[in-house]
């Protein structure tokens, strides 16, 4: 599982082709659930976190970021992007990929892509996919080894 995440889940969902085909892009961190997030839920950027508040007074840290944020995008493409001051890109989703990889984004070197259970479940499941250094895709059995007995 991927180790960068340390609290609840936060989803970015995005509509590719119609209402009727609705995809989660990013989750951090994989859960039992993605919990429905009130309407007036706000996402902050408070001392280099991403935090999502919900009323009454539940905060949660969703991951960390590098430097102060003072904007965000919502790209077509799904991208979830921050930016600081000088409006240079701090952090974006697509670097944290999780069970999802949509055109435009690259799976480099050291990334993976973790199984989700099912398809409503996004908690993680039994396959990852690596990206290796020396450009081979591979799967592996989450909880082995990255090694070739174990490859698929």
């Amino acid at each position: 599982m991927p180790s960068d995440f340390t609290s609840k889940p936060m989803a970015i969902i995005s509509e590719f082709f119609s209402l009727e085909y609705l995809k989660r892009l990013w989750c951090g961190p994989p859960t039992e659930t993605i919990p429905p997030v009130p309407s007036n839920a706000t996402l902050a950027f408070t001392e280099g976190m991403i935090v999502l508040q919900q009323p009454p007074g539940q905060n949660t840290n969703i991951t960390d970021v590098p430097q102060s944020a003072s904007a965000a995008s919502m790209l077509d493409s799904g991208n979830f992007v921050l930016y600081n001051f000088d409006q240079e890109i701090i952090w974006q989703s697509f670097d944290h990929p999780i069970d999802t990889i949509v055109p435009g984004q690259h799976l480099t070197s050291g990334k993976e892509l973790f199984s989700g259970a099912s398809e409503t479940d996004p908690s993680t499941g039994i396959f990852h996919l690596k990206m290796q250094n020396a450009r081979h895709l591979v799967q592996y059995p989450v909880g082995t080894p990255d090694t070739a007995p174990y490859a698929y």
